[in-house]
Protein backbone atom coordinates (compact mmCIF):
# COMPACT_ATOMS: atom_id res chain seq x y z
CA UNK A 1 0.00 0.00 0.00
CA UNK A 2 1.45 3.60 -0.65
CA UNK A 3 0.71 6.54 1.60
CA UNK A 4 -0.02 9.66 0.04
CA UNK A 5 -1.82 13.14 0.70
CA UNK A 6 -4.92 13.15 -1.97
CA UNK A 7 -4.65 16.39 -4.29
CA UNK A 8 -6.13 19.56 -2.29
CA UNK A 9 -10.02 19.93 -3.68
CA UNK A 10 -10.73 21.85 -6.81
CA UNK A 11 -14.37 22.53 -5.40
CA UNK A 12 -16.94 22.37 -2.79
CA UNK A 13 -17.90 19.47 -4.43
CA UNK A 14 -14.52 17.85 -3.12
CA UNK A 15 -15.30 18.34 0.48
CA UNK A 16 -16.52 14.32 1.58
CA UNK A 17 -18.34 14.10 4.30
CA UNK A 18 -19.40 10.74 6.25
CA UNK A 19 -22.10 8.70 4.66
CA UNK A 20 -22.40 10.51 1.84
CA UNK A 21 -20.12 13.41 -0.58
CA UNK A 22 -21.66 16.87 -0.58
CA UNK A 23 -24.34 16.48 -3.41
CA UNK A 24 -25.84 14.28 -5.41
CA UNK A 25 -26.59 14.21 -9.21
CA UNK A 26 -30.20 12.69 -10.01
CA UNK A 27 -30.71 10.64 -13.40
CA UNK A 28 -34.36 10.84 -14.34
CA UNK A 29 -35.55 12.49 -17.49
CA UNK A 30 -38.88 11.99 -16.96
CA UNK A 31 -41.32 14.90 -17.74
CA UNK A 32 -39.00 18.20 -17.41
CA UNK A 33 -36.05 16.96 -18.91
CA UNK A 34 -34.28 15.24 -21.56
CA UNK A 35 -30.45 14.74 -22.46
CA UNK A 36 -28.56 12.86 -25.34
CA UNK A 37 -26.25 9.86 -24.21
CA UNK A 38 -23.67 12.55 -24.91
CA UNK A 39 -24.91 15.10 -22.60
CA UNK A 40 -25.40 12.44 -20.39
CA UNK A 41 -21.84 11.17 -20.13
CA UNK A 42 -20.73 14.88 -20.25
CA UNK A 43 -22.59 15.79 -17.09
CA UNK A 44 -21.54 13.12 -15.36
CA UNK A 45 -18.05 13.29 -16.51
CA UNK A 46 -17.90 16.91 -15.40
CA UNK A 47 -19.69 15.93 -11.94
CA UNK A 48 -17.23 13.21 -11.44
CA UNK A 49 -13.93 15.98 -11.75
CA UNK A 50 -15.92 18.04 -9.69
CA UNK A 51 -15.81 15.59 -6.55
CA UNK A 52 -18.74 14.48 -6.84
CA UNK A 53 -19.24 10.41 -6.26
CA UNK A 54 -23.11 9.65 -5.37
CA UNK A 55 -25.66 9.14 -8.32
CA UNK A 56 -29.50 9.20 -6.94
CA UNK A 57 -30.93 6.31 -9.38
CA UNK A 58 -33.67 3.92 -9.65
CA UNK A 59 -35.00 1.25 -11.83
CA UNK A 60 -38.13 3.11 -11.73
CA UNK A 61 -36.58 6.44 -13.46
CA UNK A 62 -36.75 6.75 -17.41
CA UNK A 63 -37.97 3.36 -17.78
CA UNK A 64 -35.08 1.40 -16.07
CA UNK A 65 -32.84 3.60 -18.53
CA UNK A 66 -31.20 5.51 -15.85
CA UNK A 67 -29.25 3.02 -14.23
CA UNK A 68 -27.17 2.06 -17.21
CA UNK A 69 -25.19 4.60 -17.72
CA UNK A 70 -23.59 5.33 -14.54
CA UNK A 71 -21.27 2.94 -14.77
CA UNK A 72 -19.57 3.62 -18.14
CA UNK A 73 -18.32 7.10 -18.35
CA UNK A 74 -14.50 7.24 -19.72
CA UNK A 75 -13.55 7.55 -15.83
CA UNK A 76 -14.85 4.37 -14.69
CA UNK A 77 -13.21 2.61 -17.48
CA UNK A 78 -9.95 3.71 -15.34
CA UNK A 79 -11.48 4.44 -11.66
CA UNK A 80 -8.87 2.23 -10.32
CA UNK A 81 -6.06 4.78 -11.19
CA UNK A 82 -7.78 8.08 -9.72
CA UNK A 83 -6.74 8.54 -5.91
CA UNK A 84 -10.00 9.89 -4.79
CA UNK A 85 -11.78 6.90 -5.76
CA UNK A 86 -9.48 5.10 -2.71
CA UNK A 87 -10.90 7.50 -0.12
CA UNK A 88 -14.51 5.95 -0.57
CA UNK A 89 -12.94 1.86 0.19
CA UNK A 90 -10.73 3.08 3.15
CA UNK A 91 -11.55 2.36 7.08
CA UNK A 92 -13.01 -0.47 8.17
CA UNK A 93 -17.09 0.00 7.00
CA UNK A 94 -19.11 -1.95 5.33
CA UNK A 95 -18.03 -0.75 1.90
CA UNK A 96 -14.22 -1.36 2.38
CA UNK A 97 -14.65 -4.68 4.04
CA UNK A 98 -16.34 -6.03 1.09
CA UNK A 99 -15.01 -4.16 -1.96
CA UNK A 100 -11.30 -5.61 -0.49
CA UNK A 101 -12.72 -9.17 0.21
CA UNK A 102 -14.95 -9.74 -3.28
CA UNK A 103 -13.68 -8.13 -5.99
CA UNK A 104 -16.60 -8.55 -7.61
CA UNK A 105 -18.85 -6.13 -6.18
CA UNK A 106 -16.73 -2.86 -8.22
CA UNK A 107 -19.54 -4.33 -10.83
CA UNK A 108 -22.15 -3.46 -8.32
CA UNK A 109 -24.82 -1.63 -9.27
CA UNK A 110 -26.56 0.14 -6.52
CA UNK A 111 -30.32 -1.16 -5.51
CA UNK A 112 -32.61 1.70 -4.92
CA UNK A 113 -35.97 -0.02 -2.60
CA UNK A 114 -38.17 2.05 -1.86
CA UNK A 115 -40.40 1.03 1.42
CA UNK A 116 -44.25 0.35 0.80
CA UNK A 117 -45.98 1.05 3.76
CA UNK A 118 -49.13 -1.26 2.36
CA UNK A 119 -46.86 -4.10 3.34
CA UNK A 120 -46.05 -4.98 6.89
CA UNK A 121 -43.00 -2.91 8.50
CA UNK A 122 -41.91 -6.42 9.69
CA UNK A 123 -42.05 -7.77 6.84
CA UNK A 124 -40.12 -4.42 4.72
CA UNK A 125 -37.47 -4.25 7.32
CA UNK A 126 -36.68 -8.68 6.97
CA UNK A 127 -36.67 -8.50 3.60
CA UNK A 128 -34.40 -5.56 3.42
CA UNK A 129 -31.80 -6.82 5.75
CA UNK A 130 -30.34 -9.48 4.21
CA UNK A 131 -30.06 -7.10 1.35
CA UNK A 132 -27.57 -5.25 3.98
CA UNK A 133 -25.84 -8.07 5.58
CA UNK A 134 -25.28 -10.06 2.23
CA UNK A 135 -23.48 -6.36 0.93
CA UNK A 136 -26.17 -5.98 -1.78
CA UNK A 137 -26.92 -2.64 -0.28
CA UNK A 138 -24.69 -0.71 2.39
CA UNK A 139 -27.18 1.69 3.59
CA UNK A 140 -30.38 1.49 3.73
CA UNK A 141 -32.47 4.88 2.79
CA UNK A 142 -35.99 5.91 2.44
CA UNK A 143 -38.09 7.90 0.46
CA UNK A 144 -41.38 10.26 0.05
CA UNK A 145 -42.69 8.20 3.64
CA UNK A 146 -44.27 9.34 6.64
CA UNK A 147 -42.34 10.23 9.70
CA UNK A 148 -43.86 7.73 11.69
CA UNK A 149 -43.53 4.59 9.00
CA UNK A 150 -39.82 5.60 9.39
CA UNK A 151 -39.65 5.81 12.84
CA UNK A 152 -41.88 2.48 13.38
CA UNK A 153 -39.90 0.58 11.24
CA UNK A 154 -36.79 2.01 12.41
CA UNK A 155 -37.25 0.94 16.17
CA UNK A 156 -38.54 -2.53 14.82
CA UNK A 157 -35.09 -3.12 13.25
CA UNK A 158 -33.37 -1.85 16.39
CA UNK A 159 -35.15 -4.40 18.80
CA UNK A 160 -34.45 -7.24 16.13
CA UNK A 161 -30.97 -6.23 15.07
CA UNK A 162 -31.57 -5.67 11.76
CA UNK A 163 -30.06 -2.76 9.75
CA UNK A 164 -31.69 0.60 10.20
CA UNK A 165 -32.57 3.83 7.31
CA UNK A 166 -29.42 5.54 7.59
CA UNK A 167 -30.80 8.39 5.36
CA UNK A 168 -34.37 10.16 4.41
CA UNK A 169 -35.23 11.79 0.76
CA UNK A 170 -37.97 13.93 0.14
CA UNK A 171 -39.35 17.02 -1.60
CA UNK A 172 -38.01 20.11 0.36
CA UNK A 173 -37.12 24.49 -0.66
CA UNK A 174 -38.08 27.54 0.21
CA UNK A 175 -41.89 27.44 -0.73
CA UNK A 176 -42.35 23.83 0.86
CA UNK A 177 -40.88 23.44 3.86
CA UNK A 178 -43.53 20.61 4.90
CA UNK A 179 -40.55 18.44 5.66
CA UNK A 180 -40.03 20.65 9.14
CA UNK A 181 -43.34 19.64 10.48
CA UNK A 182 -42.42 16.32 11.59
CA UNK A 183 -39.75 14.74 9.18
CA UNK A 184 -36.82 16.42 10.13
CA UNK A 185 -36.99 16.15 13.73
CA UNK A 186 -37.66 12.79 13.23
CA UNK A 187 -34.27 12.32 11.30
CA UNK A 188 -32.08 14.05 13.88
CA UNK A 189 -33.77 12.26 17.04
CA UNK A 190 -33.12 8.70 14.44
CA UNK A 191 -29.96 10.24 13.72
CA UNK A 192 -30.50 9.72 9.63
CA UNK A 193 -29.49 12.11 7.10
CA UNK A 194 -31.49 14.26 4.53
CA UNK A 195 -31.33 14.44 0.79
CA UNK A 196 -33.80 16.59 -0.09
CA UNK A 197 -34.99 16.77 -3.67
CA UNK A 198 -36.38 19.88 -5.61
CA UNK A 199 -34.36 22.58 -3.65
CA UNK A 200 -34.61 24.86 -6.51
CA UNK A 201 -38.83 24.76 -6.51
CA UNK A 202 -39.08 22.77 -9.22
CA UNK A 203 -37.34 25.88 -11.29
CA UNK A 204 -39.77 28.28 -9.73
CA UNK A 205 -37.11 30.13 -7.91
CA UNK A 206 -35.90 33.15 -10.98
CA UNK A 207 -35.04 36.65 -11.05
CA UNK A 208 -36.87 39.07 -12.52
CA UNK A 209 -34.88 38.86 -15.72
CA UNK A 210 -35.44 35.14 -16.17
CA UNK A 211 -39.43 35.10 -15.30
CA UNK A 212 -39.80 37.67 -18.57
CA UNK A 213 -37.70 34.41 -20.68
CA UNK A 214 -39.38 31.44 -21.99
CA UNK A 215 -38.54 27.81 -21.32
CA UNK A 216 -36.36 26.46 -18.35
CA UNK A 217 -37.36 23.38 -15.98
CA UNK A 218 -40.11 25.09 -14.30
CA UNK A 219 -43.18 22.45 -14.19
CA UNK A 220 -46.08 24.57 -14.29
CA UNK A 221 -46.80 28.46 -14.11
CA UNK A 222 -44.82 30.40 -11.23
CA UNK A 223 -46.90 30.26 -7.96
CA UNK A 224 -47.24 33.56 -5.81
CA UNK A 225 -45.54 31.97 -3.12
CA UNK A 226 -42.89 31.30 -5.49
CA UNK A 227 -42.21 34.89 -6.70
CA UNK A 228 -42.71 36.32 -3.32
CA UNK A 229 -39.36 33.65 -2.33
CA UNK A 230 -37.86 34.63 -5.62
CA UNK A 231 -37.67 38.45 -4.86
CA UNK A 232 -36.42 37.83 -1.17
CA UNK A 233 -33.60 35.44 -2.46
CA UNK A 234 -32.69 38.07 -4.94
CA UNK A 235 -32.90 40.63 -2.65
CA UNK A 236 -30.15 38.68 -0.51
CA UNK A 237 -28.48 37.45 -3.70
CA UNK A 238 -26.67 40.30 -4.12
CA UNK A 239 -23.12 38.73 -5.81
CA UNK A 240 -24.54 35.00 -5.45
CA UNK A 241 -26.52 33.15 -7.94
CA UNK A 242 -30.07 32.97 -6.74
CA UNK A 243 -30.47 29.12 -7.66
CA UNK A 244 -27.51 28.96 -5.81
CA UNK A 245 -28.55 30.88 -2.90
CA UNK A 246 -31.76 28.52 -2.98
CA UNK A 247 -30.02 25.55 -2.14
CA UNK A 248 -27.84 26.73 0.52
CA UNK A 249 -30.65 27.98 2.48
CA UNK A 250 -32.03 23.95 2.52
CA UNK A 251 -28.75 23.57 3.50
CA UNK A 252 -28.77 25.58 6.56
CA UNK A 253 -31.33 24.26 7.58
CA UNK A 254 -30.73 21.22 9.22
CA UNK A 255 -27.74 19.22 9.82
CA UNK A 256 -26.10 16.72 7.56
CA UNK A 257 -28.35 17.79 4.08
CA UNK A 258 -26.91 16.28 0.54
CA UNK A 259 -28.59 18.06 -2.02
CA UNK A 260 -29.70 15.52 -4.98
CA UNK A 261 -29.09 18.03 -7.76
CA UNK A 262 -29.79 17.96 -11.44
CA UNK A 263 -29.85 20.30 -14.69
CA UNK A 264 -29.89 19.16 -18.57
CA UNK A 265 -26.17 20.55 -19.37
CA UNK A 266 -22.81 20.56 -17.31
CA UNK A 267 -23.29 23.94 -17.12
CA UNK A 268 -25.95 23.46 -14.16
CA UNK A 269 -23.91 21.91 -11.98
CA UNK A 270 -21.77 25.24 -11.17
CA UNK A 271 -25.31 26.62 -9.38
CA UNK A 272 -25.48 23.83 -6.39
CA UNK A 273 -21.30 23.71 -6.38
CA UNK A 274 -21.40 27.15 -5.74
CA UNK A 275 -24.31 26.94 -2.98
CA UNK A 276 -22.10 24.63 -1.25
CA UNK A 277 -19.42 27.55 -0.23
CA UNK A 278 -22.53 30.14 0.89
CA UNK A 279 -22.67 31.09 4.13
CA UNK A 280 -26.38 32.64 5.39
CA UNK A 281 -26.67 35.08 8.36
CA UNK A 282 -29.45 33.93 10.99
CA UNK A 283 -31.14 37.31 9.29
CA UNK A 284 -30.93 36.07 5.90
CA UNK A 285 -32.82 32.50 7.03
CA UNK A 286 -35.12 34.59 8.92
CA UNK A 287 -36.06 36.62 5.77
CA UNK A 288 -36.53 33.88 3.59
CA UNK A 289 -38.72 31.91 6.39
CA UNK A 290 -41.13 35.45 6.32
CA UNK A 291 -41.22 35.15 2.58
CA UNK A 292 -42.28 31.34 2.81
CA UNK A 293 -45.09 31.85 5.34
CA UNK A 294 -44.89 28.29 6.28
CA UNK A 295 -47.91 27.22 8.52
CA UNK A 296 -46.29 24.53 10.89
CA UNK A 297 -49.79 22.98 11.99
CA UNK A 298 -50.60 21.62 15.58
CA UNK A 299 -48.61 20.91 17.91
CA UNK A 300 -45.62 22.72 16.65
CA UNK A 301 -47.64 25.88 15.78
CA UNK A 302 -49.61 25.48 19.67
CA UNK A 303 -46.42 25.04 21.33
CA UNK A 304 -43.38 27.21 19.92
CA UNK A 305 -45.95 30.47 18.29
CA UNK A 306 -46.93 32.42 21.49
CA UNK A 307 -46.08 35.42 21.85
CA UNK A 308 -45.55 36.04 17.49
CA UNK A 309 -42.94 33.18 17.31
CA UNK A 310 -42.44 31.22 14.75
CA UNK A 311 -41.37 27.61 14.62
CA UNK A 312 -39.13 26.30 12.33
CA UNK A 313 -37.33 22.94 12.63
CA UNK A 314 -34.07 24.74 14.65
CA UNK A 315 -36.23 24.95 17.91
CA UNK A 316 -36.65 22.39 20.60
CA UNK A 317 -37.70 22.23 24.32
CA UNK A 318 -36.09 25.62 25.73
CA UNK A 319 -38.25 27.65 23.13
CA UNK A 320 -41.66 26.20 24.09
CA UNK A 321 -43.06 29.03 26.09
CA UNK A 322 -45.20 26.81 28.34
CA UNK A 323 -41.80 25.47 29.30
CA UNK A 324 -40.24 29.27 29.85
CA UNK A 325 -42.99 29.61 32.54
CA UNK A 326 -41.44 27.51 34.49
CA UNK A 327 -37.87 28.04 34.40
CA UNK A 328 -35.15 28.90 31.28
CA UNK A 329 -33.22 26.07 30.34
CA UNK A 330 -29.85 25.70 28.90
CA UNK A 331 -29.67 23.00 26.34
CA UNK A 332 -26.34 22.08 24.71
CA UNK A 333 -26.53 21.80 20.51
CA UNK A 334 -25.91 18.27 19.91
CA UNK A 335 -25.73 18.82 16.59
CA UNK A 336 -24.55 21.68 14.51
CA UNK A 337 -25.97 22.90 11.12
CA UNK A 338 -23.96 23.57 7.96
CA UNK A 339 -20.55 25.76 7.86
CA UNK A 340 -19.96 26.43 4.39
CA UNK A 341 -16.72 24.79 4.29
CA UNK A 342 -13.33 27.02 3.58
CA UNK A 343 -11.34 26.43 -0.02
CA UNK A 344 -8.31 24.19 0.80
CA UNK A 345 -8.01 24.12 4.49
Amino acid sequence: MVFFLTPKPKTFLDYQRILSPTGCLPSWEGRVCRCSKDTTFEILDNFWNAGGNFIDTSNNYQFEESEEPTKYTKYWLVMKKDPRVHSSFQGNHSKSLRVSVEDSLKKLQTNCIDIDYSTSIPEVMQSLNPLATAGKVLYLGVSDTPAWVVSKANHYARDHGLAQFMIYQGMWNAANCDLERDIISMCRDEGMAIAPWSALGSGQFKTVEQRKQPGGRATGPNSEKAIKISEVLEKIAKEKILSSLAMAYVLHRAPNVFLVIGGLNSAHLQGPIDALGISLTEEELEEIDDSSEFDSWFPQAFMFSFWGAKYDSRKNTKNVMLVQNASWLHIPEQDVNYQAPRMNQ
